[in-house]
């Protein structure tokens, strides 16, 4: 049987990635700059990534204060 990159993609992810779907209302404003400025970033998956990251790192160091 040849191998199938397609079912092994899919599978690889089924076992190995877990997503967060983050809606933005169309109508809020806020929320339509926010998503504009997200799809700005080179790469929007790290971009958040990291956003995420920093507030870690503050929190714990807050919390150790």
């Amino acid at each position: 049987m040849p191998f199938n990159k397609g079912a092994y993609d899919m599978q690889y992810a089924k076992d190995h990635i877990k997503r967060k779907h983050i809606p933005f209302n169309k109508t809020d404003s806020e929320d339509m700059a926010l998503f504009e400025w997200i799809n700005r970033q080179p790469n929007a998956t790290q971009y958040v990534k990291k956003l995420v990251r920093e507030d870690m790192e503050k929190a714990l160091k807050n919390a150790d204060s």
